[in-house]
């Protein structure tokens, strides 16, 4: 049997029970809460490391694509100043070609005409005159044989113009590829 006098007396143990449980619980989630501040504040500090990685990978990445911007434009540059300039040679070589095609006309028309003068505009396009046929022989040989030393040139030319920009293409690929 209690005794009236105890000290516990009044005190009401499922209360007292209750308020140690709750206070277990208090102590627990301010634990837990103490935790979580302090992970939210470390992924805090990671994430402003991630933003400031980011951004220095984004300049990085902006400065290499003005950089492929420059080394495109310039590939191109060096493409369209090839492509120009075998278009260029083309022309030319069409026109000694298209001398030639005369100097040949003309050579084999001369070669078999046996008069000691022949009516020619080879020397003045387009005005006839009176020349000496073996005089007009030898500088329809010669002009021949000059125009035709030309065109090879001229195509060696042309050859070395259509390398680069093949070449050029390949850089353009290259770079697109980067």
């Amino acid at each position: 049997k209690m005794n009236d006098a105890s000290p516990v007396q009044g005190i009401d143990f499922e209360s007292l029970r209750r308020y140690q449980q709750l206070s277990d619980v208090l102590a627990s989630r301010e634990r837990k809460l103490r935790l979580a501040n302090r992970i939210a504040q470390a992924l805090k500090v990671v994430v402003a490391k991630k933003e400031e990685a980011s951004h220095v990978l984004v300049q990085a990445l902006n400065r290499l694509a003005t950089y492929l911007r420059q080394k495109r434009g310039a590939a191109r540059l060096e493409k369209t100043k090839a492509e120009r300039e075998a278009n260029d040679q083309r022309t030319v070589i069409q026109g000694v070609r298209d001398r030639l095609a005369k100097v040949d006309t003309e050579l084999s028309r001369v070669r078999v005409h046996e008069a000691p003068m022949v009516n020619s505009d080879m020397w003045n396009p387009g005005v006839l005159q009176r020349v000496n046929t073996e005089e007009l022989r030898l500088s329809l040989t010669t002009e021949q044989r000059s125009l035709e030393t030309q065109v090879r040139e001229l195509d060696r030319r042309l050859k070395r113009f259509e390398r680069s920009t093949r070449a050029a293409n390949r850089r353009l690929r290259a770079i697109d590829n980067e």
